[in-house]
């Protein structure tokens, strides 16, 4: 009996010990099949180790991400760990020496800057397991496209001590900002990050953080504008600060190409797409562009490379539906997919620019719509040339044909089909016509794409319109064109003023002139429409806004006295509409329309000389010397002549001579003499005053 347990016992030791073996024989395969997967990995340009999250629900941001940022946590604990130090070098080392790009060097995690994105010191030092337990492989060959990525220091397994490495110190931002205010500050910073939860920008706050040109007062808040609209609420930009060493608890996306962060204003509304992002986003590109290794389309001589697509990721902020007419315009700028607040979201916890500029220009812009004042005009500088420079970017990168719009002169009539009609559109399309000999196209947002109708209106000889949206196409007119705009009855012209304004900019070379509706008669007024359109019945004194003879000035947005006249459709008065048409067309011919904003200047007069003999100044001088080089339609030249004693100055505009004579002079008396050149309607800068001398005998 004894013997029979002993020898159970014997075959459960033999059991135990062959199951122990299997799973040894077992749990060794495994590892070795992670090593294979790992090197394969590596052949392959992949990262052993990394594994990327958050990214299978959309397909869009799993190609973004791929492409653009590096969004992983750190997973070698389960792979590498498992076997030791010595052996994870020789791993590296193979794959350097075998002339693989995707060599890996251990580096920590944090080594980053605010400035570069590169390691502030390159000093190699020994690093012991209490030095540093982050450690991220990372290439060394680094594509500028896809610099290290930072990741979550708290899901990092310990690693074994490693000889060598390079120490570097926690990221953390830094700014420098231009403009003296809200409404014309943009910044620069490096390493900003946004809380996709809390949807605030980040400034992680270290020694070593720079802030140049932040106001003090501010404490981080409306820093600047986000949209070229000025001192919207919606629009304000401010920062939530964090110390620098926060963030190891985030895990973060990486954003690596340098970055353009705005808002768009309103999408389903051309003159807002127009005026509001798209020329101010060509301005602002181009800056950019002008101040980093981007720069290389402003040296080329080549025409097409001044059209070629940015190396800036665009980042609109501004959280707005996408509109499907208008969101094309926004992608011709970039290389890169625009990124939306959207897509931000979807990305990780915390979204973070290696090189972000933070704001957009308004010196393209040439209106306010009534925030704070009735609408008009802004004080800008922007001219036809800085429309011009944008419109011919965007032409050179849409996509649409015109297979009509080289068939002779035509005009182009804005039509609406919903709402602020022209009743009698196709006689008066009949009238122009014949009456002035020109074919007339027809544009809708119903009947064609925005792209469309920026090529139609390019190549026709102006545009005829109700007062609308649409009419901020006449950016697109080319020089020597006309712009006739049309206004419902109780709507005063002078009020309302953002398309007159476009194309009296200097050197836009577009001729305008408006007409309105002065018969109440040729009305049809809709007071039972809805209130956004114009309807009044829920008012009391609706019957005081239809007697109306003149809407009064009023803030944007929905002033009922405005939204009920402009909302009504119109019988338009032909005769009167032809005789504009022809006044305009007249006032063309009369004077040559280049379009050119980028004036030659005449340099400084030279070499003035002044005497003074029997009661007469003898003023001679030389030319200014680059007048050799610029085409001459008309020269001249503006002399001021100061008399000391009596402190009066006498001016003069004289032709192209190079001396001049005026008597009554005083001998003995203190005279003074400046002038300056004028080449083509464009002055030079006023010399030094010169004094004139005694005429020896």
């Amino acid at each position: 009996m004894s013997f029979h347990l002993i020898t159970h016992a014997v075959c459960a030791a033999v059991i135990a010990t062959l199951i122990r073996k299997y799973l040894y024989i077992s749990y060794q395969y495994e590892e070795l099949e992670i090593l294979y997967e790992s090197c394969t990995n590596h052949i392959e340009g992949k990262q052993p180790g990394f594994k990327s999250h958050g990214t299978e629900s959309n397909q869009f941001h799993n190609k973004y991400l791929e492409d653009e940022t590096m969004e992983v946590r750190l997973g070698l604990g389960d792979n590498l760990n498992k076997f030791d130090n010595t052996k994870e070098m020789e791993y590296f080392d193979n794959l350097k020496t075998s002339g693989s790009d995707d060599y890996m060097t251990d580096e920590l995690v944090n080594d980053y800057t605010g400035t570069q994105f590169t390691p502030r010191s390159e000093e190699k030092v020994s690093i012991s397991k209490s030095d540093s337990k982050y450690i991220l492989p990372s290439t060394s060959n680094t594509n500028p496209q896809h610099p290290e990525a930072i990741v979550n220091p708290s899901e990092v397994q310990e690693k074994q001590p490693v000889s060598e490495s390079k120490v570097t110190s926690t990221p953390y931002t830094s700014v420098w900002c231009h403009g003296s205010s809200t409404k014309d500050r943009i910044c620069h910073f490096h390493n900003l990050c946004y809380h996709t939860k809390h949807k605030d920008f980040i400034f992680f706050q270290d020694k070593n953080s720079f802030h140049e040109n932040l106001p003090p007062e501010r404490n981080f808040m409306n820093i600047l504008d986000m949209s070229s609209v000025a001192n919207h609420n919606l629009h304000y930009f401010s920062l939530t600060t964090l110390p620098s060493h926060a963030i190891n608890n985030f895990t973060i996306s990486w954003i690596n190409p340098i970055s353009l962060i705005f808002n768009r204003f309103k999408l389903d509304n051309v003159m807002h797409v127009l005026h509001d992002d798209i020329f101010p986003l060509h301005h602002t590109l181009k800056q950019i562009s002008f101040n980093t290794n981007n720069s290389t389309n402003f040296i080329t001589p080549s025409d097409s490379s001044l059209h070629e697509k940015f190396d800036i990721q665009l980042v609109a902020m501004d959280g707005l539906e996408e509109d499907e007419d208008s969101l094309s315009m926004y992608h011709i700028f970039s290389k890169h997919n625009l990124l939306t607040q959207e897509a931000i979201q979807q990305m990780s916890e915390m979204v973070c620019f290696n090189d972000a500029y933070v704001g957009i220009s308004k010196l393209t812009t040439w209106y306010q719509y009534g925030f704070h004042e009735p609408q008009g005009p802004l004080d800008t500088s922007v001219t036809g040339f800085h429309i011009h420079q944008s419109i011919n970017y965007i032409l050179a990168n849409i996509k649409s044909d015109c297979p009509l719009c080289n068939i002779g002169q035509y005009l182009v009539l804005v039509s609406r089909k919903n709402n602020r009609l022209i009743v009698n559109e196709m006689d008066l399309s009949v009238a122009v016509a014949q009456k002035i000999g020109l074919r007339v196209m027809s544009v809708s947002l119903e009947t064609h794409s925005l792209e469309q109708i920026v090529n139609i209106v390019h190549h026709s000889k102006g545009i005829i319109g109700m007062h609308g949206s649409l009419l901020v196409t006449a950016a697109f007119l080319q020089p020597g064109s006309i712009l006739i705009e049309l206004f419902p009855f109780a709507i005063n012209p002078s009020h309302y003023t953002p398309y007159k304004t476009l194309a009296e900019l200097p050197n836009m070379g577009i001729v305008y002139k408006s007409w309105v509706n002065t018969h109440i008669n040729n009305t049809q007024m809709h007071p039972d429409w809805s209130p956004a359109l114009g309807g009044i019945q829920h008012l009391e004194n609706q019957q005081e806004i239809m007697d109306q003879k003149e809407v009064p000035k009023h803030l944007c947005c929905d002033d009922p006295s405005w939204l009920f006249h402009i909302y009504q459709d119109t019988t338009v008065h032909i005769p009167e509409i032809i005789h504009l048409i022809q006044s305009a067309l007249s006032k063309l011919e009369s004077k040559s329309y280049t379009g050119n904003g980028n004036q030659l200047v005449p340099g400084t007069v030279s070499n003035i000389k002044c005497t003074i003999g029997d009661n007469t100044a003898s003023i001679s001088w030389n030319i200014p010397w680059n007048i050799q080089y610029l085409v001459q339609e008309s020269l001249s030249y503006d002399l001021w002549f100061y008399h000391v004693k009596s402190n009066t100055t006498s001016s003069y505009i004289l032709p192209n001579i190079t001396s001049h004579s005026i008597n009554s002079i005083i001998k003995n008396d203190d005279y003074l003499v400046w002038m300056r050149c004028k080449l083509n309607d464009v002055f030079g800068v006023f010399s030094e005053p010169v004094k004139c001398g005694i005429q020896s005998n």
